[in-house]
């Protein structure tokens, strides 16, 4: 605890007081000891105003404990994880070549992901963020739908279906259309498909909420011409003045927990998704700039500037982060010293080795020992 500032303000309260707890202890012990002095901070004259301290303490990190337990069940609810396939493709770009549809795939996923992270900001510059439950991936009868962000109220659901689009759209009922002539599935399709797929499953687990559901455009950049005013679209100007009208909700309360709970449980983060074919012989070794990515073959001292970026690495968080992209791309491998001695590239094995031994758990003896 020497240095804290690192941490939110209510951890930083509740250690303080985990901290003072201690603190306290130790003051009653002396207490019993003579010629006991009583620590700065917690004057004291007697064994019985140091137990009544001891108790307020006490009572006050069990109340801070509770809090802390709460808010964490609630932050895990609008946690937001990078695409698995996405951090897969990033990977591959810094190591090997990939094929022209696999790129194009790959500029979908990053652009997707960076609107879902504006939208993310949005919920957060109007206190909205506790209640959505982002990037589940669910079933009804077989048919899998996917929910980019649903926001829990007492007695309604609102369904986001989060687009990054830019340039100028002409709307059509069933695509939209650029100047330039490309054509775009009209996202109000997928949306009601999911809005219908979600309101069945809520329906089979005994929940009849209504389901209110829009369309948002997070790219400023982005125009739509000809729209309906009775759409169910939510355009980049619009959306300051939506999350406005959308009043404060009181705190979750138990059935919304419940039913966050189930959900989360019905997320199926396994769910088969498209993959990017490769092998572990056609990729290049090394270990990688945290700046720019550009792979360094070579590794000496404890840094190194990059020669792409003239970053100062540190190379023992570049050989953590390369043995965390191996156990990306191949996550049935076991992690052991020769493999990743090989996978990051030519330099002080050893090197290597204490990076392993430091933050991994070393299983198993002599040659079949490996780390997790």
């Amino acid at each position: 605890m020497s240095d804290s500032s690192w941490l939110p303000d209510k951890s930083q309260n509740a250690y303080s007081q985990v901290v003072g707890f201690f603190r306290v202890i130790r003051q009653a012990t002396e207490c019993l000891l003579s010629g006991c002095r009583i620590l700065p901070g917690y004057p004291a004259t007697g064994i019985e105003t140091v137990y009544n301290k001891f108790i307020r303490t006490f009572l006050r990190i069990v109340t801070i404990v509770v809090l802390i337990i709460i808010e964490v069940i609630v932050i895990a609810y609008k946690e937001r994880i990078k695409p698995e396939h996405l951090r897969i493709l990033e990977i591959l770009l810094t190591r090997t070549k990939i094929s022209r549809n696999d790129y194009y795939y790959f500029l979908n996923l990053k652009k997707g992901f960076e609107g879902e992270l504006v939208f993310d900001a949005y919920t957060k510059q109007f206190k909205l963020d506790h209640f959505f439950l982002n990037d589940l991936q669910l079933e009804i009868r077989r048919a899998p739908f996917q929910v980019d962000a649903l926001m829990i109220r007492t007695n309604l659901l609102i369904l986001y279906e989060i687009k990054n689009f830019e340039g100028i759209y002409k709307w059509g009922a069933e695509k939209f259309t650029k100047t330039t002539g490309t054509e775009l599935e009209n996202p109000s399709l997928q949306l009601q498909k999911t809005k219908v797929r979600l309101e069945l499953l809520l329906q089979e687990k005994g929940y009849s909420l209504k389901v209110d559901a829009y369309v948002i455009f997070v790219n400023p950049e982005f125009t739509l011409l000809g729209a309906p005013n009775d759409s169910n679209f939510i355009l980049p100007s619009q959306i300051p003045g939506h999350f406005r009208n959308i009043q404060a909700a009181p705190e979750l309360n138990a059935e919304q927990i419940k039913l966050a709970e189930t959900l989360m449980n019905l997320h199926d983060s396994s769910y088969p998704r498209k993959k990017t074919q490769y092998t572990y012989s056609d990729l290049k070794k090394g270990i990688t700039c945290p700046e720019c990515g550009t792979l360094a073959e070579k590794f000496s001292g404890y840094s190194q500037d990059c020669t792409k970026c003239g970053n100062k690495m540190n190379v023992n968080k570049a050989i953590r982060s390369s043995i965390e992209d191996f156990h990306t791309l191949f996550p049935e491998i076991k992690l052991t010293s020769r493999r990743m001695m090989d996978w990051c590239g030519c330099g002080n094995d050893m090197r290597v080795y204490r990076v392993l031994k430091k933050n991994y758990r070393m299983v198993g003896k002599n040659r079949g020992r490996y780390y997790i």
